[in-house]
């Protein structure tokens, strides 16, 4: 799979800083007790809430821009992954609730998706 220039590191950076927004909080508040520290991992857990569904809409973006820019070299295929990731979005969400577990369903099935179709 050959990725545009940068695209592999754009991606990478993205999930680090999703992954440090989602966990700091619970950093914080596990480390120090005090009442200003939960009084800062509060805010911090309300303003992380936010970034739930814009990482989904980041992730969306992420999987569908090499398509719409032209760099896939079988976009069908790859418009297949996209929705097959998207739809174990939505019955993740449906079944089990959560936006983190649908996130983590739809980003496996579309990375399993785009593997086995590249290997056919």
């Amino acid at each position: 799979m050959s990725w545009p220039d940068g695209i592999d590191w754009t991606v990478l950076a993205c999930g680090a800083g999703t992954l440090l927004l989602r966990t700091l909080p619970f950093i914080a508040q596990r480390r120090s007790p005090t009442p200003w520290a939960s009084s800062l991992a509060r805010w911090w857990s309300a303003f992380t809430t936010a970034i739930g569904p814009s990482a989904l809409g980041t992730l969306l973006v992420v999987s569908v821009w090499p398509l719409a820019r032209g760099h896939e070299q079988r976009p069908d295929e790859a418009a297949v992954a996209v929705a097959v990731g998207l739809l174990a979005v939505w019955v993740t969400r449906a079944r089990l609730g959560g936006l983190v577990g649908a996130m983590l369903a739809g980003a496996l099935v579309y990375g399993v998706t785009k593997a086995l179709l590249n290997a056919f």
